[in-house]
């Protein structure tokens, strides 16, 4: 119909069409209203695929970080949660040696201050790598974040403009 194949092409002819029923209707005394503003650009299915799919794999990529964020920090207080029992590690007694400076201490007492201390140097370890774990999570997070935030908003100036929505 000479409107060409493009993305305005719907456009023109609509554009044609009300002009011809504009005419049609001054001919007969009738006033008719200006037609709405159209929707703009019309995204081809592709195009908009495409806003979709970043889209989706952005939001994957949040829930894979945040599932892993939250794997760590539940990890972090497990170990947090493991006190070294400060009580007991004062309950011991320490009995001076007829060796000098030197003290004795019985072979139990000797053996829960030896695992308190391996536990304790253990967990600061743990503590410390997984604080950097989550440290690299929440940076990664809030750059998909940012990514995400970009491509949604690309996506909403698209429909602003009047790209039409595609289920």
């Amino acid at each position: 119909m000479g409107f060409e194949n493009d993305a305005k092409a719907n456009d023109r002819w609509r554009r044609s069409e009300w002009d011809i029923l504009k005419n049609i209707c001054n001919a007969h005394g009738i006033e008719i209203s200006e037609p709405k503003k159209s929707r703009g650009y019309s995204y081809k299915v592709e195009e908009y695929g495409e806003h979709q799919d970043k889209i989706n794999a952005l939001n994957a990529e949040i829930e894979r970080l945040t599932a892993e964020r939250d794997e760590t920090v539940a990890e972090f207080e497990k170990l947090t949660k493991k006190k070294v029992n400060i009580g007991e590690i004062e309950s011991i007694e320490a009995k001076e040696s007829v060796f000098g400076k030197k003290v004795t201490l019985s072979k139990e007492d000797y053996d829960k201050l030896g695992d308190t201390a391996k536990k304790y140097v253990s967990m600061e370890k743990n503590i410390k790598k997984l604080k950097k774990e989550r440290d690299a999570a929440v940076q990664e997070l809030g750059a998909v974040k940012q990514q995400f935030e970009a491509v949604s908003s690309e996506l909403a100036g698209y429909k602003k403009k009047g790209g039409r929505s595609l289920p």
